[in-house]
């Protein structure tokens, strides 16, 4: 990373920012790292914005059927 590239501009979240995008608290995100992937930089956390797609993608669960209840 360029000195001069903030976090985002390369297409990371801070963990607040992918709890928000998620809708769920903090402390879940933290909880979720190792599984979603991420990248530590100095003292803090960052999930990729990609990585952070493709761990919705795996746990989307579609229904099994089109039909109704």
């Amino acid at each position: 990373m360029k000195s001069c590239e903030a976090p985002e501009s390369l297409g990371l979240l801070t963990i607040p920012e992918a709890a928000a995008r998620l809708r769920i608290s903090k402390t879940k995100a933290y909880g979720l790292r190792s599984a979603i992937g991420y990248v530590q930089i100095g003292g803090g956390y960052f999930i990729k914005a990609e990585d952070l797609e493709s761990f919705i993608e795996k746990n989307h669960h579609r229904p099994k059927s089109e039909r109704p209840f």
